[in-house]
């Protein structure tokens, strides 16, 4: 288990996890370009490391975003694509779906699921 500590905190706010098949990056905080930053550069180590074929990014916790903070999530996403890595955004809440749509980000291109259990159930079926 890796975790990600914010500048200027001593508690994890994101964990990278391999569970079976996949990594999964818990997010219980809001996301600055720091944070997305740390997390880009150890979940690429991680997967240099420790590959699995798939990333659960585990947004439940993500209260809010912003255009340029999903842009950011999604440059990780295809970094992680173009290592072999499939990547699955799981537990968007209702209120950062409704931002994204108002702010008209691609979304088109993700692979989303409600929670944890459906992202594996993705896995088992690929």
């Amino acid at each position: 288990m890796s975790r990600i500590l914010p500048e200027s905190e001593g508690t994890s706010d994101i964990v990278l996890n391999r569970m079976g098949r996949a990594l999964v990056a818990t997010i219980q905080v809001n996301l600055t370009p720091s944070v997305i930053d740390r997390l880009q550069n150890q979940l690429l180590e991680k997967i240099r490391v420790d590959f699995a074929p798939f990333l659960i990014l585990e947004l439940s916790g993500l209260d809010m975003i912003d255009l340029d903070e999903f842009e950011q999530l999604k440059k990780m996403t295809t970094m992680a694509e173009i290592m072999g890595v499939k990547s699955i955004y799981s537990g968007l809440q209702p209120a950062v779906v409704m931002t994204l749509i108002q702010l008209n980000a691609n979304v088109n291109e993700l692979k989303t699921v409600l929670n944890l259990d459906e992202a594996f159930d993705l896995i088992r079926a690929d």
